[in-house]
């Protein structure tokens, strides 16, 4: 039995090893890339209010999935997601003009208040509807505008017209750490072309032979004998052993389960629920105060008018709990200002009886068909089962039998989709992966956090390589020296 034991664990030592040090030194990247990433110095869109033209029908325009008004350098303009064309459109709410360029010029802009970047020349100015190892999947939104800086840190800023959003900031170091990640770590050259069923049966095979050999490993620690006399370096191969089998353990088996649940092949999980939309009859709201936000929804069979208009003044607390929300939700910077959203009949231009949870259960039911969702909630920040990746904030949180489905009623978009076994991966790779609960338990921060995870890191990394010149040792002992 014990010969067994540890010939299989001699044998699995020379894969297992290999994955070990490949998947643990790619590892420590993480933690790197957090610690010399930029951070942006705004994290809400520039607020730019408007009233609303004296017209009250609106001028010909495009077909289009998504239409809003926006002021733009004194004017407002009709913005325009065309069908099949990654540029948004403009036109002038008060003449139907239709402005060239604007998109591009509202992406330099947009990158600048994110960044904070006033001085630098803009090297270039250009749209990108795929995703790739710069800009992957884990950034949400497409199509982007990808405005790269004449710096010497190569600053590149990729933002969202159509919402306004930041999707990401870059640099020479960040793509290069980042695409090191993901070759060693994901194997994504395996995903990007085309051989993602090639890339399931490597690391699945590479995991379970790192598990096998841990667990053989620890066999061999428990059944072992103790000798009078074992040299040094054995000794501290076994001690290496004793401290880090569980957390190889946690690695391997979180990380499998979240290789199979996110096996996508690169696609975007978030879905539009706006079609084409008609602008048939289509009239505008008499709204006499200042506007933050307008633009059209279509619900079911009809078309509304979702309108951001100035809330009134709260109470002290109130406003501190939402400043604080911003600032959890934002990341700490960043503030965005109090609304309150309205609807309207886009042909009576009447005002409607309609809530923001109404609407976001209407939006789910559209997507997902006639349905008992119930508890509609706000989640105005991120949480362990919403996370940051989702990008997206506020959302609506909504239960269901299937589910929980969280809903940016604001883009009439499905934010993400938690069915049970996705909550169960999600605590799996929060907790078993990331070690968070270090900082339920502890309190720690992320990167002190990231320091105790890089310290077993480096351990795991000694243990293979102390077990290696064991094997080499082996190996000449039993083929003679050479």
């Amino acid at each position: 039995m014990l010969g067994t034991l540890y010939k299989w664990h001699i044998r699995l030592s020379i894969l297992a090893g290999a994955a070990l040090l490949l998947w643990v030194g790619s590892g420590l990247l993480h933690p790197i890339l957090s610690f010399t990433a930029l951070k942006p110095v705004a994290f809400t869109p520039p607020l730019a209010p408007f009233t609303l033209p004296a017209q009250s029908s609106l001028p010909k325009l495009p077909e289009t999935t998504a239409l809003r008004l926006l002021s733009w350098q004194g004017d407002i303009f009709y913005q325009i997601t065309a069908p099949k064309q990654a540029e948004r459109l403009y036109y002038k709410a008060e003449t139907g003009e239709h402005v060239a360029g604007v998109d591009a010029q509202r992406a330099i802009a947009l990158a600048r208040h994110y960044s904070g970047e006033k001085t630098a020349a803009v090297e270039s100015a250009t749209i990108q509807t795929t995703f790739d190892r710069a800009y992957p999947p884990i950034n949400k939104y497409l199509p982007v505008w990808r405005v790269a800086f004449a710096r010497e840190d190569g600053l590149t800023v990729y933002v969202d017209t159509s919402n306004d959003k930041l999707g990401t900031l870059s640099t020479h170091l960040k793509e290069v750490l980042q695409g090191l990640f993901q070759r060693i770590h994901t194997l994504d050259f395996l995903q990007l072309t085309g051989k993602e069923n090639a890339r399931l049966l490597i690391i699945t095979l590479c995991v379970v032979s790192v598990i096998a050999m841990a667990s053989l490993g620890v066999g061999l620690l428990f059944t072992l004998k103790r000798r009078k006399k074992i040299d040094s370096m054995r000794r501290f191969h076994r001690l290496l052993g004793m401290v880090v089998w569980i957390p190889i353990l946690l690695f391997s088996t979180s990380g499998l389960f979240h290789l199979w649940m996110h096996s996508t092949g690169g696609a975007e999980k978030v879905a539009v629920v706006s079609p084409i939309l008609n602008q048939q009859a289509i009239t505008l709201p008499k709204i006499n105060e200042s506007v933050h936000d307008m633009r059209l929804l279509q619900i079911a069979e009809n078309t509304v008018w979702r309108v951001e208009v100035p809330a009134a003044p709260a109470p002290a607390t109130a406003a501190r709990q939402h400043d604080a929300h911003q600032h959890h939700g934002g990341g700490g910077g960043g503030r965005a200002p109090r609304t309150t959203t309205q609807y309207y009949d886009t042909v009576t231009g009447e005002k409607l009886p309609l809530t923001e949870a109404a609407v976001a259960v209407m939006l789910a039911e559209q997507k997902f068909g006639k349905g008992a969702f119930s508890n509609p909630s706000l989640t105005p920040t991120f949480t362990r089962e919403y996370g940051f990746a989702n990008k997206r904030l506020p959302v609506w949180r909504l239960e269901s039998e299937e589910g929980i489905v969280f809903v940016d009623s604001k883009h009439g978009v499905i934010a993400a989709t938690i069915s049970p076994l996705d909550k169960a991966e999600l605590w799996s790779f929060n907790m078993l992966h990331k070690w968070q609960f270090f900082d339920k338990i502890l309190g720690l921060t992320p990167k002190q956090r990231d320091g105790i995870i890089t310290v077993f890191a480096l351990l795991i990394i000694s243990m293979t390589l102390v077990g290696y010149r064991l094997r080499w040792r082996r190996y000449k002992q039993r083929y003679g020296k050479g």
